[in-house]
């Protein structure tokens, strides 16, 4: 089964009628969940099951964590379509230019942190030299970020193309040098995985599921916390890879 409620009790239950049954539980959620709906006999329903599963491997210390080792484990990662691998892929170089070119795909929810992202790009360029487009329809703090980017007058920087069909978006992830999601609660972003493969420099969170993925400062950036200022130095971060010559404007 996937997910904790209510796959979690009802294979716990079945398992009690057939017994010989092996069973095998994937979360896509942390432990605090299993404690809020379990808490006193989530250790006991955990260890019904033969084999359990986790999308990323911070999850899985997580729990271990709150519940303590199990029997078996392992992590169950996403995998991304064969046209985002099978498609040639351009070569992007990273000059001495600034990267201007940044994208986000995905919902526009407060956990997703798209207006820290804005927030943050305005204060790394200055000059406004930059150009995000955003991927997605729909999400309760899309009002809240429109509004900062009418009250920041950044309607020429920032643009929102709707939902788009998934092979569609490859040619966003190709023309784009630097991708953008920043998120908490976050399973594991297969939007990362495309965005690799097309050849962006990804920034993402740490301690979420694509961290261990993206390597902090090797093969993307990861930040800490949900701060803009944080936010703000992982840019700062990108900016500098590519050698932007305005760096020391940026900092002030």
């Amino acid at each position: 089964g996937h997910f904790l409620n209510p796959t979690t009790e009802v294979i716990y239950e079945l398992k009690k009628i057939h017994k010989p049954a092996k069973s095998c539980i994937v979360f896509h959620e942390g432990a605090s969940g299993m404690k809020k709906n379990y808490p006193k006999n989530g250790r006991e329903i955990l260890d019904s099951y033969d084999i359990i599963g986790f999308r990323h491997k911070t999850m899985g210390k997580w729990f271990e964590n709150a519940y303590g080792k199990f029997r078996r484990t392992f992590v169950c990662y996403s995998g991304t379509k064969p046209t985002y691998l099978e498609t040639k892929c351009i070569n992007k170089e990273f000059s001495d230019s600034a990267i201007t070119k940044f994208l986000y795909v995905g919902q526009f929810t407060y956990n997703k942190c798209v207006k820290a992202n804005i927030e943050a790009l305005n204060k790394c360029y200055p000059n406004r030299d930059f150009i995000l487009t955003c991927i997605g329809s729909g999400g309760t703090a899309l009002d809240e970020i429109n509004d900062y980017i009418k009250d920041e007058k950044l309607n020429k920087n920032i643009s929102f193309t709707g939902q788009i069909d998934r092979d569609k978006i490859i040619e966003y992830y190709d023309k784009n040098q630097c991708f953008i999601m920043i998120s908490k609660s976050e399973a594991f972003g297969l939007v990362y995985l495309e965005a690799m493969a097309r050849g962006c420099i990804c920034v993402g969170t740490k301690g979420q599921g694509i961290d261990g993925v993206i390597v902090d400062g090797e093969n993307g950036f990861l930040q800490l916390c949900l701060s803009c200022r944080l936010v703000r130095y992982n840019y700062l971060q990108v900016v500098w890879i590519s050698g932007y010559s305005h760096r020391q404007t940026v900092l002030r």
